[in-house]
């Protein structure tokens, strides 16, 4: 699984755990996970992932930035 992200070096989370920060590559087994992409001052971004045998997958995640009055909390 390939993920990128706009803004890049953004953490990405695996089923809660920590995996690195993008541009990131991962090798999964096949089954369904759950990914996040979060960055200071943004909305973080989450899908369900469906990871099948063989071949990459992309993932590219675009953040929204928070206003600035959230920004602050």
């Amino acid at each position: 699984v390939a993920v990128n992200s706009v803004p890049d070096t953004a953490e990405v989370q695996i089923n809660g755990a920590s995996s690195g920060n993008t541009p990131l590559k991962l090798t999964l087994t096949p089954g369904e996970y759950r990914i996040a992409v979060t960055k200071q001052g943004y909305k973080t971004w989450e899908r369900r992932l469906t990871v099948g045998s063989g071949g990459t997958m992309q993932v590219n995640a675009v953040l929204t930035a928070l206003p600035s009055s959230a920004q602050a909390q």
